[in-house]
């Protein structure tokens, strides 16, 4: 799975677009390299987001989605809060 498409579905985004365009910007990384928006996603990834205020979120990728929808109160079982900046 694109990781535009993850972060949309477990919630870190709105929308594809935002994700996607965050992933272009250079404000996604994975093991100190920023991320395209088609990266693949697999388990055991982690996954560095900085917000716009500066902020930063680290998660690991649990699991992956099989289908292109998950419920709200599901999200938190596909990644796992590392660290980040409160």
């Amino acid at each position: 799975m694109r990781i535009d498409v993850y972060l949309n579905l477990i919630g870190i985004f709105r929308t594809r677009s935002a994700s996607g365009n965050a992933a272009s910007s250079g404000f996604v990384f994975s093991g100190g390299r920023s991320l395209k928006p088609s990266h693949t996603v697999c388990e055991g990834d982690e996954i560095t987001v900085v917000r716009p205020d500066g902020r930063k979120l680290t998660i690991e990728v649990v699991a992956v989605p099989e289908g292109r929808q998950v419920s709200r109160k599901d999200r938190g079982d596909y990644y796992r809060v590392i660290g980040g900046d409160p």
